[in-house]
């Protein structure tokens, strides 16, 4: 829907410089005399007057172009947003929990989900970077975070229990998270 909002107000913007244009010649044209003749009258064209017309109608036009602009900028931002382009996924039905026996070496969906406040505090920790994956681990408060940086991806364990994310502090926690996240694939 926004994008045909966006195309009219740009065909509106272009139609208004346009019309702008014929609207401020017209009005500029003025009648210079009579030529000898068969009643052939002559125009002028007040070039001051033309420009000041047609100032005002281009100025409107552009500002309905730059509307279209910004209206179709916010839409595609937001079609990135819901499209995925900071993927969330909170782990895999089935997924091998490495270091546990028995009953419990299936994750299943009584393991713990992360609430909104722990995402929003991972975003936050590594604002500014591209996060390729956000994926629950099945250790309680951690998750397995996985980066884009310039030497290529990598994987972080963060830790979502305090007030702010930070990557886990236990060398277990982080070897046991990432044995876990190798099973995935």
């Amino acid at each position: 829907m926004a994008k045909v909002i966006s195309k009219v107000v740009l065909a509106a913007g272009i139609v208004t410089i346009i019309t702008g244009l014929v609207l401020a010649y017209q009005m500029a044209k003025t009648q210079a005399g009579m030529r000898p003749g068969p009643s052939e009258t002559e125009f002028m064209i007040n070039w001051h007057a033309f420009f000041q017309f047609f100032h005002q109608f281009f100025t409107n036009g552009m500002i309905l172009i730059g509307l279209s602009e910004g209206i179709r900028l916010l839409q595609g931002i937001y079609e990135k947003k819901s499209s995925g382009v900071m993927p969330v996924f909170y782990g895999r039905k089935g997924a091998k929990i490495p270091g546990e026996e028995g009953e419990s070496e299936v994750m299943n969906d009584a393991a713990w989900e992360p609430a909104e406040e722990d995402i929003i505090k991972i975003y936050e920790l590594y604002q500014g970077e591209a996060i390729l994956e956000l994926l629950r681990s099945p250790v309680l408060h951690h998750c397995a975070v996985k980066l884009q940086r310039e030497e290529g991806p990598v994987m972080k364990v963060v830790d979502v229990s305090g007030p702010e994310a930070k990557e886990t502090d236990s060398s277990e926690t982080e070897s046991r998270v990432r044995e876990w996240y190798r099973n995935l694939a």
